[in-house]
């Protein structure tokens, strides 16, 4: 039996001042799970031009083997027709590309009422059972620049009559182009325990050779970040991803999720991933006890974030995060029921919104480099949050979407900033906003200068407890 990764939990609901060793002793256990794997040969799978599906092949291999290696280089591509599953226990070592398949589109042929769980298809030879497929029609706009997509798992197919795994919170009319069309990932970790996937490969969601779907469930609707997305990680404990390129999801690259909180994922870490050109985030995650992040990068997300901590997060050390290019946030920690974020070692530049986007309590960052914008916002009763060694540099506030240097936005309260530099930027520079009538209160900036600055350096008009110490 391969032994399980030895992550130590960080201590749920603690104050975050208690969780910052946590980072060493998950280096020295997950070395431990290293040193093991490297070891092992595994069951090497070769690259041949023949076989147009290896789905099939790699997913055989990892239900016979405890450890599968995919082909020796990224020009080597294993196309899939449904997402690989790796196992409780399973290692995957990539360095191939691996890619789902182009999408095949089928017209709905009979109209899908709220609450249906299956369809009529014209085309049923087009899908499989395992695969994972999106309903949508003309009107479906997500806002996402896409169509919002009724997306399940086939669980069935008979005749031409596809069912799936959940039902649909909407209806769909053959009159407007009703249709089925395939989402898939190129790799699912589904509840599962232990899984560890790294290599020198690239993880391909093939979002240009999808319909342009953005896939919900259909009770809810919340996203379905099963499908749509280059790699997820849903509901499952013991993972870490390490040294892959993932590239081109269809909604967001790495996701790293659950659909309710008693089934969060638990300690996942993600270390020295390129996360390049997802659609909607680079990096996703959610719902989900102890996280590491490390060594990661993050670059150009089309529709949204390098980033993005939304709901559920609690305990999360996150260290060399380089993300550049993003269409909204370069980094955010959102939500009132995230708790616990220590963050070193932040490089923000050329996001088009913020760099920084803090929304969630307790947080403390240390050592961050931002040439963008940045929004501290709250609107939660309990709030903390602590900033060391903060560099503003060359921000101009023209060149980002309605942003002033740094925000200090509704009622924020006990955020302590020490060791800010602003240099060499433009607009306002630290300006307080009031939303609802709330203002920010028991904000310290210390040790702080604002050098080579054109415009307004700082505007507190709007009101609020913001005090400065130690001009330097």
């Amino acid at each position: 039996m391969i032994p399980a990764i030895g992550f130590p939990k960080l201590p749920v609901g603690a104050n975050i001042y208690d969780t910052v060793g946590a980072y060493s002793n998950v280096r020295t256990k997950a070395q431990e799970y290293w040193n093991y794997l490297l070891n092992s040969a595994g069951f090497f799978i070769e690259y041949d031009t023949s076989v147009t599906d290896y789905y099939q092949i790699i997913q055989d291999a990892l239900n016979t083997w405890p450890k599968v290696v995919l082909g020796r280089g990224e020009t080597e591509v294993f196309r899939v027709s449904q997402p690989v599953m790796p196992n409780s226990y399973n290692i995957l070592e990539i360095n191939g590309t691996i890619k789902p398949m182009d999408s095949l589109t089928s017209l709905i042929t009979e109209d899908i009422s709220v609450g249906a769980s299956s369809f009529k298809v014209a085309n049923p030879s087009y899908f499989s059972l395992g695969q994972w497929v999106g309903v949508t029609d003309d009107v479906q706009y997500s806002g996402y620049a896409t169509l919002r997509a009724w997306a399940g798992w086939v669980v069935s197919i008979i005749g031409n009559t596809i069912t799936v795994d959940n039902v649909s919170a909407y209806n769909y009319q053959v009159s407007q182009n009703a249709r089925c069309s395939h989402c898939q990932n190129a790799v699912l970790v589904y509840q599962k325990e232990n899984v560890h996937i790294y290599g020198r490969g690239i993880i391909d969601g093939n979002r240009y050779g999808q319909d342009q779907l953005h896939p919900v469930y259909g009770i809810g609707p919340a996203e379905n970040q099963n499908a749509g997305c280059s790699i997820s990680v849903f509901e499952s404990k013991n993972t870490r991803i390490n040294d892959v390129n993932v590239i081109d999801g269809l909604m967001h690259n790495v996701a790293v999720h659950a659909l309710t909180l008693p089934n969060s994922c638990e300690n996942v870490w993600l270390d020295s991933v390129k996360s390049i050109d997802g659609h909607d985030k680079n990096f996703l995650v959610r719902l989900i006890k102890n996280v590491w992040i490390t060594n990661c990068f993050a670059d150009g997300a089309t529709w949204e974030d390098g980033l993005m901590f939304y709901s559920g997060v609690d305990g999360c050390f996150l260290d060399n995060l380089k993300s550049i290019n993003n269409k909204r946030y370069g980094f955010g920690w959102s939500s009132g029921i995230n708790y616990n974020l220590n963050a070193n070692n932040i490089y923000t530049e050329g996001n088009y919104e913020l760099g920084i986007y803090l929304r969630a309590p307790r947080w403390n960052l240390t050592n961050i480099i931002s040439k963008d914008p940045a929004w501290i916002t709250s609107s939660e009763d309990l709030y903390d949050g602590f900033i060391s060694n903060w560099q503003m540099l060359d921000v101009n506030t023209a060149n980002h979407l309605g942003a002033d240097v740094l925000t200090l936005r509704s009622d924020i309260k006990d955020v302590t900033i020490n060791g800010l530099l602003m240099k060499g930027c433009s607009g306002t520079g630290i300006k307080s906003v009031a939303v609802s009538g709330k203002v920010p209160i028991r904000t310290k900036i210390s040790n702080w200068s604002i050098v080579n600055h054109t415009g307004t350096e700082i505007d507190l008009t709007a009101g609020g407890d913001v005090a400065f110490y130690n001009p330097t």
